[in-house]
């Protein structure tokens, strides 16, 4: 455990904040969704099943990036074939802050290691976040 801590930088966090944020932002709209939707009856409560069941998947997701961070690789799953081309990166709006003197280090150009491991936090943070929303509740 205190080698795996040992990896954090402070130039990881606003990747992890970024990927929590969406996260959370995304797992809520699809839990909203599903219990307009598919949940019409009130079988289910929103609060304790849904949460519940959404913490469980972003911990399932957190032992996937623990997996990817210790070095287990999935082969021929995403390897680009030989005669691919490479596609152009879009550069969409940068980032407005134009008085910070550091470079702002963006989650792409992190090393694979770093970006696992900013996953595997943003999914243990996001998973957290769900399992205490269904203990409260």
């Amino acid at each position: 455990m205190k080698k795996w801590l040992s990896f954090y930088r402070s130039y990881m966090v606003r990747p992890i904040l970024y990927k929590v944020v969406a996260r959370a932002a995304i797992a809520l709209a699809v839990l909203l969704l599903w219990n307009r939707y598919v949940n019409t009856g009130g079988q289910l409560s929103l609060r304790r099943d849904g949460c519940f069941v959404v913490g469980v998947l972003f911990l399932a997701f957190a032992w996937f990036s623990y997996l990817k961070f210790d070095g287990v690789s999935f082969h021929h799953l995403f390897e680009k074939r030989e005669g691919e081309k490479k596609k152009p990166v879009r550069r969409g709006t940068s980032d407005l802050v134009d008085f910070a003197d550091e470079h702002i280090v963006s989650f792409a150009e992190l090393g694979e290691r770093e970006q696992a491991l900013c996953s595997l936090t943003a999914n243990l943070i996001c998973a957290m976040i769900f399992l205490i929303a269904e203990i409260l509740f």
